[in-house]
């Protein structure tokens, strides 16, 4: 496993069945940039060829699980052509594509705030647990962007009614309300978020079958994947037309200058 000590964005813990990849950008709160998502689509790809790991955890080395826009690389895309920012869309795409259509058990870890990119890779993963820390939101409406790609698969997680108010009104939810949405599947005292993480995974994979959790895992996704998969593609266009428009440009100067904006 020597091999991983050369990430610079991530850390990867590797314990008996366990693969906890901890997102390590503390600069920049673990903003989605295309360094920290070309390390997290090796460091998942890799793992997910292990057959000797069975779970894998997604965390943070700080106090933010991630913050999702990155103002530096705003900066860059806000002056990009379309054929730029629909392959970097894409490539956000397949980090997403690649954590749902994992045959392991993927588990995300938060203590904090998991906003826009950052909340999609929380709801990309089977099971996500929190503290009464942990916040959650969609803000790219506000900003002029839309959260195109997470919406491809977010009703997976959240009924259609309660995911269309989240995308639309970039709404920060509290630990409560993420607990009462199904956002959440428990929440944990900041203090055994650990501990509870570790006896969860260990337990379901002394516990279950690694083939017949990637076979159920497949067929979960079996139904949905032509629809998705379209979806996906449709998303990523949608993305790069998106960023050439007037009101994503005025949103990105306003969040860069941190500026107030009316719309």
């Amino acid at each position: 496993m020597e091999h991983f000590n050369s990430t610079i964005k991530i850390k990867i813990v590797i314990t008996e069945s366990i693969a906890e990849i901890v997102l390590n950008s503390p600069e920049n709160k673990n903003a989605l940039n295309p360094e920290l998502l070309t390390e997290l689509k090796w460091a998942l790809k890799k793992i997910n060829t292990i057959p000797s790991i069975r779970c894998i955890v997604m965390s943070s080395s700080c106090d933010v699980f991630s913050a999702g826009a990155d103002l530096k690389h705003l900066e860059e895309i806000n002056n990009n052509s379309f054929n730029d920012n629909l392959l970097d869309s894409i490539s956000l795409m397949e980090l997403f594509r690649t954590i749902l259509n994992s045959g392991k058990i993927t588990i995300c870890k938060i203590n904090g705030a998991a906003i826009a990119g950052g909340f999609g890779l929380a709801t990309s993963c089977d099971y996500i647990f929190g503290t009464p820390n942990s916040k959650f939101a969609y803000t790219e409406t506000k900003i002029g962007f839309i959260p195109a790609i997470v919406s491809t698969f977010v009703n997976q997680r959240i009924s259609n009614p309660i995911a269309r108010d989240i995308l639309l009104s970039g709404k920060l939810l509290n630990s409560d309300e993420a607990i009462k949405l199904n956002i959440l599947h428990e929440l944990i005292k900041e203090a055994h978020l650990n501990d509870f993480v570790t006896d969860f995974a260990t337990k379901i994979a002394k516990t279950t079958s690694s083939n017949s959790i990637k076979i159920t895992k497949k067929l979960i996704q079996l139904n949905l994947n032509n629809k998705i998969n379209e979806a996906l593609i449709n998303a990523c266009f949608s993305n790069a037309d998106c960023r050439s428009s007037n009101d994503f440009k005025k949103g990105v100067n306003s969040f860069l200058t941190k500026t107030k904006l009316e719309w």
